[in-house]
């Protein structure tokens, strides 16, 4: 009766995101009970395969603060209606138009861009509808509500394939109809009566101690994400139905246990609950790394098992940083791009963490899994950085690569691709041409962070708009040549330009965007020295892992 008399009290606000929680909840179970078996039985990933997967995944969420800047006119509750609509398109996709493993990955990118758009709006929102001091709590029951749809949603999963005959795509197609009903709850939410200007490209040091905790968080979140499901999946070969009876099981706790994280968040502090957590994922880790190799099959099937429902109680203590945050923010409206923010810092780290893990695991399994296309691009990685030792400072000739590969083909990575071919003295101008103008920009959004004028306005778009392509180039550049064609090096231009520009608007006495001896003698070069370094170390390690 007590929750009926809440229920009937609630705002008109609270019950349309509780409601939109509900569905949202039910469609992630589905997706994340099904996807793991999906792949195994659609294209038979190896370990690596499955790990390096998650870089296309995860990117997403390196992309989400430039992303959330290009959409700055939208307000938390409208933005995250259109994350919602692009995660039902792209789980719609992954069912239905996946007729190879490149085309599923275009597929995943688009559903994982809707997922993490949706990250920090969730926490923003439930914190608007909290009551003062009451933040965890609002938090926890919100989550509590979602892990109650985790057990609708995998029990929908558990019938469907144990009763009813359902195929991947019945239940990629349930789980896109209920990211559409979501989405159109959270349209239906009164919008923010003000849509503030909000810096996302800027970082406070104020804030720095919530940024490191998202570094850790990024890191850490890959166990639970990736490898614990991939374990049970592949290690101890569990089906569908198993995963789906986890999830069920986690959801039933969660019911449960999230208020009372959110309780304790209130009652003790951020710094109990996240130093609990590190400490109850010590004993996680190692569960899911020696089990099987400590107990009997079955024991240490239950292990993990168990190892698992704990990971998933306690992945849920990031509402904990998001409390933290809105505690030490100076301002109301440094929240949500902070908690954007964090979540690019997660993902650098998380995706660093995705490709480490899946190195280590190459590195005891052999060469045998990369199929040829990938096998040789190592190859071809590790003849150029010999090639890059022999001729360091000005490379093998602007065009001359083929040198490398004896033929035509291409490194397939846009930097080394540079560092081979113009040598530390040409790689040194094309790198910095691309960090300046993303600094200049960057700078440019923040001098015009209170802009009055359409131009004003304008510029301070369009860099939010030039960075966002520039990450872009850059993450796909470690997969692509193209680092010589003319739309990149008009893409560049724009970039330099738009601070030149801004500068124009900004009043005479503030300081030039770019410090010449500063930003490029010094830190433009210590960036080159600094990237060539990490690319070279990284493909000896490539080489080292697949061919001893």
């Amino acid at each position: 009766m007590n929750i009926i008399k809440r229920l009937k009290n609630a705002s008109r606000e609270l019950v349309l995101f509780a409601s939109a929680a509900l569905v949202l909840g039910m469609a992630l179970s589905i997706v994340n009970a099904t996807f793991n078996n999906f792949l195994n039985e659609r294209f038979a990933l190896s370990g690596f395969e499955r790990s390096f997967l998650e870089f296309p995944r995860e990117l997403p969420g390196f992309l989400v603060v430039f992303v959330s800047a290009a959409l700055w006119f939208l307000d938390a509750r409208r933005l995250g209606a259109v994350s919602l609509l692009m995660a039902a398109v792209g789980a719609f996709l992954i069912g239905f138009a996946s007729p190879g493993y490149w085309v599923m990955v275009v597929w995943l990118f688009i559903y994982s861009m809707g997922d993490h758009l949706f990250m920090p709006i969730a926490s923003t929102i439930g914190m608007q509808l909290a009551r003062a001091g009451q933040d965890g709590r609002r938090l926890g029951q919100i989550n509590s509500i979602r892990n109650g749809a985790t057990i609708i949603g995998s029990f929908l999963v558990f019938v469907g394939f144990r009763y009813l005959g359902f195929s991947f795509q019945h239940t990629f197609a349930l789980a896109a109809a209920f990211f559409l009903l979501a989405a159109f709850m959270l349209y239906r939410m009164t919008p923010e009566k003000t849509i503030e200007r909000r810096g996302y490209l800027q970082l406070h040091k104020e804030y720095k101690l919530y940024y490191a905790l998202n570094v850790i968080s990024g890191a850490r979140k890959q166990l639970f994400i990736t490898f614990a499901p991939w374990v049970l999946v592949q290690v101890f070969e569990q089906p569908t139905q198993i995963m789906a009876t986890l999830y069920t099981i986690g959801g039933l706790i969660g019911i449960l246990f999230q208020p009372l994280l959110g309780w304790a968040i209130d009652k003790f502090g951020e710094r109990f609950v996240l130093a609990a957590d590190a400490v109850m994922l010590v004993f996680v880790c190692f569960g899911y790394g020696f089990a099987k190799f400590i107990f009997p099959a079955q024991v240490a099937f239950l292990v993990v098992c168990a190892c698992f429902l704990l990971d998933q109680m306690i992945f849920s203590v990031s509402m904990a940083r998001a409390t933290y945050m809105k505690k030490i923010a100076k301002e109301p409206g440094h929240i949500q791009p902070a908690l954007t923010a964090a979540v690019t810092i997660d993902h650098v780290f998380s995706i660093s963490a995705a490709l480490v893990g899946g190195l280590i695991g190459a590195g005891f399994r052999g060469a045998g899994l990369l199929d040829a296309s990938a096998q040789e691009r190592v190859v071809f990685w590790g003849l150029a950085n010999r090639a890059f030792k022999s001729n360091l400072l000005f490379g093998l000739g602007f065009g001359m690569f083929w040198q490398v590969t004896a033929g035509s083909r291409a490194a397939h990575n846009a930097f080394v691709s540079c560092y081979t071919e113009v040598g530390l003295f040409g790689y040194w101008f094309w790198f910095n041409l691309l960090s300046l103008g993303v600094l200049a920009c960057w700078r440019a959004r923040v001098a015009l962070e209170r802009a009055v004028t359409p131009t004003q306005r304008y510029l301070r778009r369009l860099a939010g708009l030039a960075i966002a392509a520039v990450a872009g180039f850059a993450a796909g550049g470690y997969f692509l040549s193209r680092a010589f064609i003319f739309p990149f090096f008009f893409l560049f231009g724009l970039l330099n330009a738009v601070g030149l520009i801004a500068e124009r608007e900004l009043p005479r006495e503030h300081p030039p965007l770019i410090n010449v001896r500063h930003d490029l003698y010094l830190w433009g070069t210590i960036g080159a020295l600094f990237s060539v370094a990490y690319i070279y170390v990284s493909i000896l390690i490539l080489n080292r892992a697949y061919y001893g």
